[in-house]
């Protein structure tokens, strides 16, 4: 069965989203508002729009990391560290001049942090500390954390490819050179044991990270951002802003499974896989579209 809308959250005009994430407990979702310098701030499950957390310059990468959301000020060289339950800011610190992807170590409670301006990525404890630095063959995308492997991946745009990070130190320990233009949004699908990365080239690939080989390639309706990988439905998803198209994978068949018009714009998305809900952010229009799973 597909996708089915079921609700539409008004938001502030005016906007334009980066990422989002939600904050399961509450089912509250966080999004990065670059134009507007703030996050948006949802209730999931009763489909409205709460307020906006100002004071987040460029916001870029949102990230849930336990009871806390934080959110990358990209304009500002900061992380804003936010209470998910309540949206309250807790503190927030410097890190770098362009913070951007970000990835969460939930056994050691440290984030990693990527830098789009000094082609770095940085880890730090919530409190700003920092812990271990190092230097990325270019400009670093979205990044994920596998708990499998203790290791970090980050998407680097040019050359293409994705670096393998040791997650206590962030030694270089591997680095998937990949046959794609632009290595954007990045998925880890730990059941199947690979990572999906979504390229500009218009394509979602499979990237085995023990072995650094492309697995499989699937053509996407164009230049994709964000992937989030669904392990209770064996799917992904995976948005398109030009021409606006949502797309459903399926992880078993490797394989698009639908392909949904959405709206101007909408490239990015928040999935809560316990609510069965999938949050789809359309900037020109100024709204949410949530979907049932």
């Amino acid at each position: 069965m597909g996708l089915t809308r079921i609700a539409t959250v008004e938001l502030p005009s005016g906007g334009d989203y980066d990422h989002a994430d939600v904050h399961l407990r509450s089912g509250r979702v966080y999004l990065a508002n670059t134009a507007l310098d703030q996050v948006e701030v949802l209730d999931g499950p009763g489909a409205s729009h709460l307020g906006s957390v100002a004071g987040c310059a460029g916001g870029s990468g949102v990230l849930a990391v336990g009871e806390a959301v934080v959110a990358a000020a990209r304009g500002s060289g900061e992380v804003l560290v936010l209470d998910g339950a309540t949206a309250q800011l807790l503190r927030r610190f410097p890190v770098g001049p362009a913070p951007n992807g970000l990835a969460w170590d939930p056994d050691r409670a440290r984030l990693l942090v990527a830098d789009t301006s000094e082609h770095t990525a940085r880890v730090v404890d919530l409190g700003g500390s920092a812990i271990a630095a190092v230097a990325l063959p270019g400009r670093p995308r979205w990044a994920v954390h596998d708990a499998c492997s203790g290791h970090f991946y980050v998407n680097v745009k040019d050359p293409a490819g994705v670096v393998a990070l040791d997650a206590v130190d962030l030694a270089t320990v591997g680095w998937l050179a990949l046959e794609a233009i632009g290595p954007h949004g990045l998925g880890l699908d730990a059941e199947r044991g690979v990572l999906l990365v979504a390229c500009d080239d218009a394509s979602l690939r499979w990237v085995d990270p023990s072995s650094g080989h492309e697995l499989h390639a699937v053509a996407l309706a164009g230049e994709p951002d964000v992937v989030f990988v669904d392990a209770r439905r064996a799917s992904a998803y995976v948005c398109v802003g030009d021409p606006p198209t949502l797309h459903v994978v399926d992880l078993d068949e490797r394989a698009v499974r639908e392909a949904i018009t959405t709206g101007a714009g909408a490239k990015t998305a928040a999935l809560d896989a316990e609510r069965g809900r999938l949050y789809v952010f359309l900037p020109a229009a100024g709204q949410a579209w949530v979907y049932g799973l």
